[in-house]
């Protein structure tokens, strides 16, 4: 009975938090990275892609071959 409370009450408080989260008036404004449109040079830029050197050769044989078949931008 108890668990059943404390899953009642989690469900109540997330309920309320996405009531409150949609009828503030930044929701419009807000904007996260991952959101944000892909750029060209984005396999440059973006750490995930440039931390080691396996991602950054995965992104260099993307690049070729995309060069190769005439697929255009990838990655």
């Amino acid at each position: 009975m108890y668990t059943h409370l404390r899953l009642a009450g989690t469900i109540v408080r997330l309920t309320l938090m996405a009531i409150s989260i949609t009828r503030s008036s930044h929701v419009q404004a807000y904007t996260d990275q991952a959101l944000t449109p892909v750029r060209d040079d984005d396999e440059e830029t973006l750490d995930l892609l440039t931390k080691t050197s396996g991602s950054r050769a995965a992104v260099a044989h993307l690049k070729k071959v995309a060069v190769l078949t005439g697929a255009g931008s990838t990655a």
